[in-house]
């Protein structure tokens, strides 16, 4: 594998095969959408340094509409390590990130990032903003070993751990400092009616995401588990911007046109899955498998669920961008909050969703994703009468566990299903 097929021209160039491909095909409104706001992202991070733009690297759950509102470039490297491994690329950088000294027990796609870093593949930021234990462990320690790599500035943003009154505050107060350290960084002025704007686009965003994603309740369900995905993803990296909400429009719309027509994701449902975990994102095309072989769609999942709350961005944009990233936040939600309550939350929507069938995917490298293994299993079955499949796997390295040992594990756990229903 040549180091030029790992370069951000050669990730552009990728997507916009892809989007050539999507549009000779007639793929869906909303998947082209989707390709150019991805070519589109990474378009900006490649220009961001010859156009005098500052360049901040973040978590890959940060909330980007305030730095976007002050003119500053975000890169989420994680998402960036993440879409290499998914490509089949990048897999000797998790070895390099070893190497370096990240701990082996960490997650592949943060060691994937330390590995490219150090090889000079990703852009060097000008400041590093993270949001401190969100969404991991392995999140902030790479955090911290990009600083060292980079010696860039950087801002830690501290979750509350609550999402009420007295945790919107403390963030708010924290979103303040951070406002002042991007100024101090970059000479940028914060523009409250500008964070309004990027607010108001994510608001109506959000709104097509919500109404989008309650048709999964749909039997059948309309969308499929790669395509309910996709609504997640592209918010890491383009929350706030109009072409998001273009695209949740569209994915909306297409998803309606489905419902209303009773036409499913697959042709034959029959086990509607809850979902956790950390998906093996290699390996994504396992969701189709699961789909054509056992007529089992995810119909509820970890990614989607915790960004169910609608968003009020009225009043002082900045205690609504708090409000926002404390309650439509997953790595707030699920990973900076108590797991009883979010694992009833989990439960309680399977259940609404009518799922039948549950999988646990046991990141090697999760420690908050395993730690809730026990606790959402137990109130899965107390909610829904099911047993949950605990899928061992990696979420980026294939070397770990084995796209076969996988589909052996779902197999058994979908055969066991259909043989109870039988008796």
């Amino acid at each position: 594998m040549g180091r030029e097929e790992l370069t951000m021209e050669a990730m552009i160039e990728r997507f916009q095969k892809r989007l050539e491909w999507q549009e000779a095909h007639g793929r869906p409104h909303s998947k082209l959408i989707y390709t150019q706001c991805m070519m589109d992202y990474y378009t900006r991070v490649k220009e961001a340094q010859e156009q005098g733009k500052p360049l901040a690297i973040t978590s890959i759950l940060f909330y980007p509409e305030i730095l976007l509102s002050m003119g500053v470039v975000t890169f989420a490297a994680e998402q960036y390590a993440i879409q290499l491994i998914a490509s089949g690329l990048g897999l000797d950088y998790i070895d390099k990130g070893e190497a370096y000294g990240f701990p082996k027990e960490g997650c592949s796609p943060q060691k994937a990032t330390i590995g490219l870093a150090l090889e000079g593949i990703l852009p060097k930021p000008d400041f590093i903003v993270a949001t401190a234990q969100s969404p991991c462990d392995s999140s902030a320690v790479m955090i911290e070993n990009l600083v060292h790599i980079y010696q860039s500035p950087i801002y830690f943003l501290n979750l509350p751990y609550r999402y009420d009154d007295a945790g919107m505050r403390a963030l708010k107060a924290e979103l303040e400092d951070l406002i002042t350290f991007v100024e101090g960084q970059t000479g940028l002025k914060y523009d409250p009616e500008k964070l309004r704007e990027f607010l108001n686009n994510s608001k109506e965003a959000h709104d097509y995401y919500l109404k989008a994603h309650a048709l999964r309740a749909r039997v059948p369900t309309p969308l499929g588990g790669r395509d309910s995905f996709s609504s997640f993803g592209i918010r890491m990296f383009s929350e706030g911007m109009p072409e998001t909400v273009e695209f949740m429009k569209a994915y909306y719309e297409e998803t309606l046109e489905k419902a209303e027509q009773g036409e499913g994701a697959v042709p034959n449902e029959r086990f509607r899955v809850l979902v956790n975990g950390a998906y093996p994102f290699w390996d994504m095309p396992i969701f189709d498998w699961m789909e054509k072989e056992f007529g089992a769609v995810l119909v509820s999942d970890l990614h989607t669920r915790f960004l169910s709350t609608p968003v009020d961005t009225s009043g002082d944009p900045l205690e609504a961008l708090a409000r926002k990233a404390l309650i439509s936040n997953m790595g707030a939600r699920a990973f900076c909050a108590p797991y009883t309550e979010r694992s009833i939350e989990l439960a309680e929507r399977a259940k609404e969703y009518g799922c039948n069938a549950s999988i646990y995917f046991a990141n090697f490298g999760c420690k908050q994703g395993c730690g809730l293994i026990r606790v959402v299993s137990d109130a899965v079955r107390e909610y829904l009468g099911v047993p949950t499949v605990i899928v061992e796997d990696d979420a980026g390295d294939p070397r770990i566990v084995s796209d076969a040992q996988m589909k052996a594990t779902l197999a058994e756990y979908f055969k066991m299903l259909a043989a109870q229903r039988s008796t």
